[in-house]
């Protein structure tokens, strides 16, 4: 088994967002593609302004096959509620996700080789409103 000799540095954050709308039925959408060297994602952040609740699935694709990693359920108008009674949802949230690596702060993270895409389905048609994803990664060096 070979080791890694050469240290490997964040390369700071970056951001990708996708709307998912009710005319993307229930086809997968890409939310980010890993850059070449890879990245930690750090950070799922879902809105929506739905007036029902919907279920997320959210899975890792190599490129030509898809793995099924979870669901996330949003909320009606997680986010986007006048009130602020319904706070947006962590898409990446250590419950949902307790096979995940967790960070220092116990908040689940995903370590993606290069190329790997995060993509995300509903599971039953959006019926009204919209839903908004950012995520968050740091890419990966090598010095």
């Amino acid at each position: 088994m070979t080791k890694n000799t050469t240290p490997v540095f964040e390369n700071g954050a970056k951001n990708e967002a996708l709307s998912m709308v009710n005319g993307d039925g229930l086809t997968e959408k890409t939310l980010f593609t890993a850059p070449a060297e890879g990245c930690t994602l750090k950070m799922i952040s879902i809105a929506s302004t739905s007036t029902v609740a919907e279920l997320l699935k959210l899975s890792l694709n190599d490129g030509t096959t898809s793995y099924v990693i979870g669901q996330v359920l949003v909320p009606i108008t997680a986010g986007t509620d006048l009130a602020g009674a319904v706070p947006s949802v962590s898409g990446l949230n250590a419950d949902n996700f307790p096979q995940l690596e967790k960070d220092i702060a116990g908040n689940a993270i995903i370590k993606m080789e290069g190329a790997w895409k995060l993509n995300v389905n509903a599971v039953s048609v959006i019926t009204d409103g919209k839903i908004d994803l950012v995520a968050i990664y740091d890419s990966i060096t090598a010095d």
